[in-house]
């Protein structure tokens, strides 16, 4: 779909369950994917997965929860 092709999305929580979803759902779509997690173990896998569907991604452990934290 042309509306997504090209745009970029950031997703907290995107290594897996509904976060992971929507970041196959719109990588299928075309569009730059930027995923966080707090587990790297986890986010690794993610990212594998993802590329193996030909999906482009930036992959970044980051702990959303505390404004401290991302600093």
């Amino acid at each position: 779909m042309e509306l997504f092709s090209g745009k970029t999305v950031v997703i907290s929580g995107g290594a897996e369950g509904i976060g992971f979803a929507v970041a196959q759902a719109v990588g299928s779509e075309g569009m730059n994917i930027v995923i966080t997690d707090i587990s790297t173990e986890t986010l690794a896998h993610a990212q594998s997965k993802l590329s193996a569907q030909g999906i482009t991604l930036l992959a970044l452990t980051a702990k959303v929860r505390k404004e401290a934290a991302s600093r």
